[in-house]
């Protein structure tokens, strides 16, 4: 399994009590919001959502967090699986649900929808992590964990996620190094192989001889800051190209 012509190619598989296949790649984002955001601590139970999901074709994090509304009991298995259903089989409330966490939040008026510019937000309260805060309010995209993730620096201690001191300035840095990336079309997952030495040089003498460019380390980043304003990319046959 994994991405499609992706070289990580990251994916597990969950299985039933009898060895059969139940859903692949029974994730810590989907974990959270089908597990931690609706109290169900039955992992049964949050991969056959996440199965349901992946059949239906929403988002199980969208999904997840949609369902945190009062509508049913909190960590009730079965009433969310057949809430899950309801999209599938195309019922009033399976339309409302199936259109994510904002939809739900209007239709029950609810006091606490997870949403910035309609976007559910991932497993990243913004409430305790001020730069992915500043990143969701700033990002075109809303509520985009993988637009300017600042969880790196908070995790080695190098910024408090809790004190608005260089919040800002980390949201931005981290915006421009993920629009350098989706600039390249690599995957964010892979492209943690270029904070090191060797795989950055790697990768530029790669992207150097696909497109015919003799890029330096300070290009990449260039190219982000005018891809996170949606203004440039790589063509398939080489070279760069301009939107206007």
């Amino acid at each position: 399994m994994g991405c499609s012509q992706c070289i990580v190619h990251c994916s597990n598989e969950f299985v039933d009590k009898e060895g059969k296949h139940v859903t692949f790649s029974l994730e810590y984002e989907t974990i959270w919001s089908m597990g931690g955001m609706t109290g169900i601590d039955d992992f049964d139970t949050i991969a056959q959502l996440d199965r349901l999901c992946d059949g239906i074709g929403v988002d199980t994090m969208d999904t997840g967090v949609a369902m945190d509304s009062g509508y049913k009991n909190f960590g009730g298995g079965q009433a969310a699986i057949e809430m899950v259903e309801e999209i599938g089989m195309g019922t009033p409330f399976g339309k409302i649900l199936g259109n994510g966490a904002a939809a739900v939040g209007k239709h029950f008026n609810h006091k606490r929808v997870p949403v910035v510019k309609g976007q559910a937000i991932a497993a990243y309260d913004p409430r305790a992590m001020q730069g992915n805060a500043v990143t969701s309010a700033t990002s075109p995209m809303g509520a985009d964990h993988t637009a300017g993730n600042v969880v790196g620096e908070y995790m080695a201690g190098t910024l408090d996620p809790l004190k608005p001191e260089g919040q800002m300035e980390a949201s931005r840095k981290s915006q421009i190094a993920m629009a350098s990336v989706d600039c390249t079309g690599l995957c964010l997952l892979a492209s943690f192989a270029l904070t090191t030495p060797e795989g950055g040089g790697a990768f530029l003498k790669a992207m150097n001889a696909k497109f015919g460019l003799q890029m330096g380390p300070e290009d990449i980043s260039g190219y982000g800051d005018q891809g996170s304003e949606g203004r440039i990319g790589f063509q398939p046959k080489g070279g760069v190209y301009i939107r206007r």
